[in-house]
């Protein structure tokens, strides 16, 4: 094989790495960060879910009596309003075991700073 086909070959292998990996670390959130002011976070559609996959596990009922509240309906988690924002947005200790993402910390703060409606 000549050197020059050695040399074309490297390239297009470096070429065809560079373009397979160059997305694989993006996050959606990074490229496209939420906007309160444009797209205000609902109920339904943000805080629900959130608390869904994120906080269930422990605020279902079930931990009671280990001082967990139940965060499961839109009653529940808007009575709760204050202390979900000091201890989700504040010290950070909750969810436990994981974290919210600077998208999911930013539609919780921008339902809280709306009046955390139920819509």
């Amino acid at each position: 094989m000549s050197t020059k086909k050695i040399i074309l070959s490297i390239l297009f292998f470096a070429v065809i790495s560079v373009a397979v990996t160059s997305c694989y670390k993006d996050r959606e959130e990074l490229l496209y960060p939420f906007n309160c002011a444009t797209s205000p976070a609902t109920f339904s559609k943000d805080i629900s879910p959130l608390f869904e996959s994120k906080c269930k596990s422990c605020h279902d009922g079930t931990q009671v009596s280990q001082g967990a509240s139940i965060l499961i309906t839109y009653s529940q988690i808007s009575t709760d309003t204050a202390g979900i924002r000091y201890r989700c947005l504040e010290i950070k200790d909750m969810p436990r075991g994981t974290t919210f993402t600077s998208t999911e910390e930013a539609k919780l703060k921008c339902w809280l700073d709306n009046g955390a409606q139920n819509n």
